[in-house]
């Protein structure tokens, strides 16, 4: 049968879920910038390699968005999977996510075209 639980320990559940997934965030994303300091120096200081900082700055950010831009997913696809209306297609439904993160995100095109500019 049917498991009914509390409301309130589905809050928690859900809720530590949240922080976890946070703390995990937080750790790649340092681990990420970590990571890219030391090859840039090991680059430059060691192997004693001539590159523009510029470019590789440009490289690793193009690279970022390139992966953002596979793994981000459809929040109807992940809420309702069982839809039953006419597909339009995978890509279709990735082409409608990234308009909407376009629109949603355009608050952060001050601060984003500033650290371009800056770098």
């Amino acid at each position: 049968g049917a498991h009914s639980f509390p409301r309130a320990v589905v809050y928690k559940v859900t809720r530590l879920a949240m922080i976890g997934i946070k703390l995990g965030v937080l750790v790649l994303l340092c681990a990420q910038n970590s990571l890219y300091t030391l090859l840039r120096r090991y680059s430059r200081g060691v192997l004693r390699e001539e590159v523009s900082t510029s470019a590789v700055l440009f490289a690793a950010e193009a690279l970022k968005l390139v992966v953002s831009a596979v793994l981000v997913e459809s929040p109807d696809a992940l809420v309702n999977t069982q839809r039953k209306e006419v597909h339009r297609g995978p890509l279709a439904d990735r082409l409608e996510t990234w308009g909407r993160i376009l629109k949603t995100s355009l608050p952060m095109a001050v601060p984003a075209l500033t650290y371009l500019l800056m770098n």
